[in-house]
Order: structure tokens, then C-alpha cells, then sequence
């Protein structure tokens, strides 16, 4: 099972974007589908069970899609590889030890978030110790606002080992639990995540290349602004996608500051 996973909705059934008088569809919106994390034995991005028949009673049209998150697959793609130059920095044992599990990391969390407690919250010394204690994990969390109640999500380096942590408590409703994957830690070696990228680079790619042309060749969406040689330009573009994520540089850490400021007594 790979770790990134996906599938396209079928062609017939991505809606162009925009107003009826002017539709459009672009690379982006080709990649219309399904995505999920899978991790050990929990599966994050994917809606609960309750969530799913309370969509299928109000929305009939998503009943027997996939429970997993549905918007462009190329969302999670970017995220993913934005995150990565980062992702591969090894963090320092102290700090990692720090988050290194869900009760610890809301722990630690709780008390950073005390350091902004105060009269004045806007106070430049007190965001610069927040900046100094906090940030380097903030680096290393991956995008979800765009979801309603997102889990959060963060991925980052120590030593031999990328660890995956994640925390869906704050997605439950007063009926259900929004997502199955619940909370918890993953971690698996360096060059079995660099693998899954690149698995998940290569099969995003091979969809997309298979879907371009396809709907050039059968001329899809006739009645749809889009600009044909644009997708082959992008296409070409995206498979390099990876190459460059490598070649990127990193969101850098005073690791000596920020070790120091963890260690400052009224910090966490």
C-alpha cells in the first residue's frame, strides 16, 4: 500500500471550473480525484464513516465515492513537495524528542503557546521567542486549511528516520469524529519516504500524461475553454516537479537558538 495514494475521478465526471457561460479546465483540474495518507495501520485524510452517510443524505451525488479527501490530487502532490527540502534537514535529538508522540507534542504545544500570554501579545521580543521556540516545527507541517477541520499534520527528520505525526482531535463534531486516522505517530527510513515520493511523483505523472492525452486525442470537453498545447507544456513541467523539490532549498533553523530557547526556563 503506498504511503501517498490516489485515484482520478473519471474524465465524464470532472466539472469544468467557473460560470456556465464561460467554463474552464486546466492541468490542475484534470487532477479532480481522491487522495489519502496511509500510515502503519491508520489512514489519514480519510472521512469517517458517519461523516460519509451525513454527505450521501445531503449531497446524493457522493454517495459510493471514495471516503478519502476529494479535490485535485495535485494539491497534496505540491504540499508534499514543498515540504520536502525541509522534511530531509535531520532535526537535533532535543527537539525531536520534544513531539516525538501525541501527548508530548500537545503538551510541549500548550506551553509554547503560553509564552504569547500577556498584555500585549503584539509585543516583538515575545513573537521573536515564539519564532525561536516554535518555529522549526511549524516548518514541518503540512498543509490543511484548505480542508474543513483538517487533521494536522507533520512530517519532518531525525537521524535515519522521517516520523509522521498527526492529530485529527480537533475534527469531531458534536455527532461524529470527522476523520478515521484519529492521532498518532508513524515513522519509517529516509530512503523508504524517498521512495514514496518519488512512487507517488511517478504514478501522478503516468496518470496525468495517460489523461492529457486523452483528452486531446478525443478531443474532450469540446465546449470548455481550454488551452490544449498549455496541457502539454504543463505536463513536461510537472515531470521535473521533483527534480526541483530536491534541488530547493530548505526553510532554515538557528537549531543552537532554538534549542536554547526550549531550554529557557518558562519556555516548554
Amino acid at each position: 500500500m503506498p504511503l501517498f495514494d490516489f485515484q482520478l475521478r473519471p474524465l465524464d465526471k470532472v466539472a469544468p471550473w467557473g460560470g456556465p457561460e464561460r467554463p474552464s479546465l486546466h492541468w490542475f483540474g484534470l487532477t479532480d480525484g481522491w487522495y489519502s495518507i496511509d500510515v502503519g495501520e491508520s489512514r489519514l485524510l480519510e472521512y469517517s464513516d458517519g461523516i460519509v452517510r451525513r454527505w450521501a443524505e445531503e449531497y446524493p451525488k457522493t454517495a459510493g465515492e471514495l471516503p478519502w479527501t476529494g479535490y485535485s490530487v495535485v494539491r497534496l502532490y505540491e504540499d508534499v513537495l514543498e515540504l520536502l527540502p525541509t522534511t530531509l534537514v535531520e532535526v537535533p535529538d532535543e527537539l525531536h524528542q520534544r513531539v516525538a508522540g501525541v501527548e508530548a507534542q500537545r503538551e510541549w504545544s500548550a506551553r509554547v503557546k503560553k509564552i504569547l500570554e500577556g498584555e500585549d501579545d503584539a509585543d516583538p521580543e515575545r513573537w521573536g521567542q515564539y519564532r525561536s521556540v516554535y518555529e522549526w516545527f511549524g516548518f514541518r507541517q503540512l498543509d490543511t486549511l484548505y480542508l474543513i477541520h483538517g487533521p494536522k499534520i507533520w512530517i519532518w527528520r531525525n537521524r535515519d528516520r522521517i516520523f509522521i505525526l498527526w492529530d485529527s482531535e480537533g475534527g469531531v463534531t458534536e455527532r461524529d469524529a470527522w476523520w478515521t486516522g484519529g492521532s498518532g505517530l508513524f515513522s519509517l527510513s529516509v530512503e523508504d519516504y524517498l521512495s514514496e515520493v518519488e512512487r507517488f511523483h511517478a504514478s501522478l505523472m503516468k496518470a496525468m500524461a495517460e489523461r492529457v492525452g486523452e483528452v486531446l486525442e478525443k478531443d474532450l470537453f469540446p465546449e470548455v475553454n481550454m488551452d490544449r498545447l498549455a496541457l502539454v507544456e504543463e505536463q513536461t513541467w510537472r515531470e521535473g516537479s521533483l527534480s526541483r523539490a530536491l534541488l530547493s532549498d530548505p526553510q532554515m533553523t538557528d537549531w543552537t537558538a532554538a534549542i536554547l530557547a526550549n531550554r529557557t526556563p518558562g519556555h516548554p
